[in-house]
């Protein structure tokens, strides 16, 4: 389930890496406007499924929750919201995976600083490191299962979180 999916294109991409998988893209209705051609037009219209709503309030129940993006939209106030709607409405043993780029845990240069500075002046938001996330996402029983770096030059991550 991909929330705050969007057009959907990382789900479309993620189906088209297992044929026998299917999914969700769950966001507000404005913002899934282009998001059932964006599936067709990949020939995977057929195994995906667009629900609309709002994060902050609840999610519909799921195995796996991917965050791509979306949390350094939020104060940890509105995050923590999110995560206990997926705890809430996961399927036992659900999974969250975050997708952002991750502030150093000490003092050292990174573009994820400057990413930083315009999300807290332009939505409020914020970067975090590997280890506010872990912290954040411990709070509503999650435990992080894998930490994978994306790319050599920009420190986007892939954090996997397991509940239980």
């Amino acid at each position: 389930m991909d929330l705050g999916g969007g057009r959907g294109t990382l789900l479309a991409y993620l189906l088209g890496t297992d044929p026998d998988a299917t999914g969700v893209v769950f966001d507000r209705v404005e913002a899934l406007a282009e998001a059932p051609q964006v599936l067709a037009g990949a020939g995977l219209g057929g195994r995906a499924e667009f629900i609309t709503g709002d994060f902050l309030r609840e999610v519909p129940p799921g195995d796996l929750y991917v965050l791509s993006q979306v949390l350094h939209n939020w104060q940890d106030e509105q995050v923590r919201a999110v995560l206990g709607n997926c705890r809430k409405a996961g399927r036992p043993g659900n999974s969250i995976m975050v997708i952002e780029l991750m502030l150093p845990d000490g003092p050292e240069p990174s573009l994820a600083h400057i990413m930083d500075l315009i999300m807290l002046t332009t939505v409020g938001g914020r970067e975090r490191t590997r280890t506010q996330h872990e912290e954040l996402m411990a709070e509503e029983g999650y435990h992080l299962a894998r930490d994978t770096p994306l790319a050599r030059v920009l420190p986007w991550r892939i954090l996997e979180f397991q509940h239980g």
